[in-house]
């Protein structure tokens, strides 16, 4: 997941899976490189991931 949001200081990531790690991602420079998390999650058959962006 790539989210990058110039009309705020520092942008956040969060991408989570229920019963799942978080994984998270504050960038204060996100003009320079874009705020982005990577990862591997073992999904149960049905499992939704959940992203969500902002400034924060």
């Amino acid at each position: 997941v790539h989210f990058n949001e110039n009309q705020s200081q520092y942008v956040k990531l969060e991408v989570s899976v229920p019963k799942g790690p978080l994984l998270q991602c504050i960038e204060g420079f996100h003009f320079l490189k874009p705020c982005q998390v990577s990862g591997l999650l073992r999904l149960n058959k049905g499992a939704e991931l959940k992203a969500v962006t902002g400034g924060s």
